[in-house]
């Protein structure tokens, strides 16, 4: 069936590539000008949402080409069903993926799903079962060394002096506290964006944080975003 793209997230931590591609991108938009038919985009639809799981780059190309709407393979199932399912994305089919691309995978599926044996995940994924040892082996190490914390190490009072008051400060809690979980977005329902708009964009990879914020955000927000910040950088004094 074909979806309106703007109806279709990307915020949803299910690319399981490192870097959009704007040559691949380039090169996917002239394809499909040229009437060359692509497989549909697998996207998750859990009853409010459709998340995409596999499809970024011919998404981008179809915006590209301001199309309004594309041929998706609409499956039942939660946003977790999205990620698990991008894990194993493009292990036998389109755009040959990078070692990074590889590893960025594993790290993900074995955060996503630890519960699940190497040959199971090596298997989703693609790749061999000693990855899946190697980064199950980093990632439970780090764990380790979260969970031991400041308490493993030999800790000593801190004096401090603050409104002429000196007193002994508590040091056992630092970095215990984590900030509370991020509500899911349900997206804007007006042409206005509204006033906290929290949306996960993808560092060094600008391609793909422009693409994160065309799905999310309402074209007069987006416009009115590139003015101010086309202002402040002319403004900005170099270096």
């Amino acid at each position: 069936m074909k979806l309106l793209l703007k109806k279709i997230r990307l915020d949803g931590e299910t690319q399981p590539r490192r870097l959009i591609l704007d040559d691949m991108v380039g090169e996917y938009a002239e394809e499909m000008a040229s009437g060359v038919e692509f497989p549909p985009l697998v996207v998750f639809y859990d009853g409010q949402s459709y998340w995409l799981a596999d499809g970024f780059h011919r998404y981008v190309a179809a915006i590209r080409l301001q199309v309004a709407e594309i041929e998706c393979d609409v499956r039942q199932g939660t946003l977790s069903d999205a990620q698990w399912h991008s894990f194993g994305a493009n292990r036998s089919h389109g755009m040959r993926r990078t070692n990074d691309d590889k590893v960025r995978a594993v790290r993900a599926a074995l955060k996503h799903s630890p519960e699940r044996s190497n040959h199971d995940i090596a298997r989703h994924v693609g790749v061999s079962g000693d990855m899946i040892c190697k980064y199950r082996a980093e990632l439970e190490a780090a764990a380790a060394a979260c969970s031991a914390g400041p308490a493993s190490l030999p800790s000593k009072p801190r004096v401090v002096t603050r409104n002429g008051t000196t007193y002994t400060m508590r040091t056992c809690d630092i970095g215990r506290r984590f900030r509370k979980p991020i509500k899911p977005i349900t997206g804007p329902t007006t042409a206005v964006a509204p006033t906290t708009y929290t949306v996960q964009l993808p560092p060094g990879n600008p391609l793909g944080a422009a693409m994160v914020l065309m799905s999310r955000c309402p074209r007069e927000y987006l416009e009115g975003l590139v003015q101010e910040l086309r202002f402040l950088l002319s403004s900005r004094q170099p270096h």
